[in-house]
């Protein structure tokens, strides 16, 4: 992380930067110090941001750190849509079935436990985006329909996220995401979170 930091306050000339780590998951207690040294990178890079007009940083493939990262330190961040990136490096077998974005508990799920969801909640799906209106979206055995409904989801959840964070940011507000990380599955990511 350190070498990062050198390379960026080295490049002021450069208005975006683009970050990817391949296989990082820092939603454990065991990876303290790896939570420490990105959340450095995180403050470095809002400081950085802070001093010199027109710099950007983007997140590629963020994961789990894809929401706190857009709180702190990157402007553009991205992630899989159904939530199997890191899963791929693993042999393991796939489903055709894209993963669900559970907006509460900010994870993803497998199309079985989107189903039991369903049916342990009155055939509702728990979000209020327009695809999980109607839970018929998710009953459909066609997989290419299936994976385009939880695709336009995601998009649809991300997207209040983001809403979330800018708007908390304009009304200078950021406890909002410390409390939304501290209910989901996350929450081990608070820490990234500048208090």
């Amino acid at each position: 992380m350190d070498r990062i930091k050198q390379h960026i306050e080295a490049a002021e000339d450069t208005r975006l930067t683009i970050f990817k780590f391949k296989y990082m998951n820092l939603n454990s207690e065991e990876r303290t110090l790896e939570k420490n040294a990105f959340k450095s990178l995180l403050m470095e890079l809002s400081f950085i941001a802070s001093r010199l007009e027109n710099k950007a940083f983007m997140l590629l493939e963020g994961a789990n750190q894809t929401f706190p990262s857009a709180l702190t330190g990157f402007d553009i961040v991205s992630s899989s849509f159904n939530g199997d990136k890191e899963d791929r490096h693993t042999r393991r077998e796939h489903s055709p079935f894209a993963k669900w974005y559970d907006p509460e508990y900010m994870i993803y799920r497998s199309r079985d436990e989107l189903m039991q969801i369903i049916s342990n909640n009155y055939n509702v799906v728990p979000c209020h985006c327009p695809i999980c209106t109607s839970a018929s979206s998710f009953l459909t055995e066609d997989f290419t329909e299936y994976n385009r409904n939880v695709k336009m989801h995601y998009l649809f959840c991300r997207e209040a996220e983001m809403k979330e964070i800018f708007d908390g940011t304009k009304q200078k507000t950021t406890p909002m995401g410390r409390d939304k990380l501290q209910r989901s599955q996350l929450k081990n990511l608070i820490d990234l979170i500048p208090t």
